[in-house]
């Protein structure tokens, strides 16, 4: 990475910050709760140090996997990229298994809970199309272009909460996305720049 490619990085991170401070708020304000009786609250400092340090586990552990996930597509180039998904795909599910009945002990049957309902096969499709849609990207473009789309994601997830009530329209939160967004913009054609020039 160049050095104006870190800046931006930075500054992605800076403005992706006070979105979801902003955004944070606006849910707030939403439920009307204040930000001070919120924080008022009996044990709330604690719970915001156990949901940050969640959090926190939860991004490192998704970023390892996903280096892991550039490093293994990366490694057996030669194999097709569907094939590829398919092994990963068989991984995941028998995770998924084995913590179902080892964790918990649920019954095979319930595995099959929901395929009656279009909602869940909707969902399922459409989760299905993400998976497909994030590891094409990971192997063509890096594990980077997958996290900088991250503000974008946020900034639709805020757009529905809008739109069913959870959320208020702020035009802070709607001005630091917009600013995430056009700085991701901007990232993506400094990289796009620097490998036609590497050619």
């Amino acid at each position: 990475q160049s050095q104006a490619q870190y800046q931006l990085l930075g500054a992605i991170i800076l403005s992706t910050l006070a979105f979801c401070m902003y955004e944070a708020k606006s849910q707030l304000h939403a439920t009307g709760v204040s930000s001070r009786a919120a924080s008022a609250t009996a044990g709330a400092g604690q719970l915001w140090a156990w949901g940050l340090a969640l959090r926190a586990a939860a991004v490192l552990l998704q970023s390892m996997a996903a280096v892991l996930q550039e490093w293994l597509l990366g490694q057996e180039a030669w194999v097709p990229f569907m094939l590829q998904q398919s092994w990963m795909g068989c991984g995941s599910l028998a995770t998924t298994f084995a913590a179902w009945r080892g964790m918990h002990g649920q019954s095979v049957t319930h595995l099959f809970d929901g395929f009656d309902d279009w909602r869940a096969l909707t969902l399922l499709a459409i989760y299905t199309l993400n998976g497909l849609t994030v590891g094409l990207m990971v192997k063509r473009l890096g594990v980077l272009a997958k996290a900088l789309c991250v503000p974008v994601h946020l900034g639709a997830c805020y757009m529905y909460g809008v739109w069913s009530g959870t959320s208020t329209l702020k035009l802070e939160a709607i001005s630091a996305w917009l600013i995430s967004t056009v700085l991701v913009v901007m990232f993506a054609v400094s990289k796009a720049k620097g490998r036609g020039s590497a050619k």
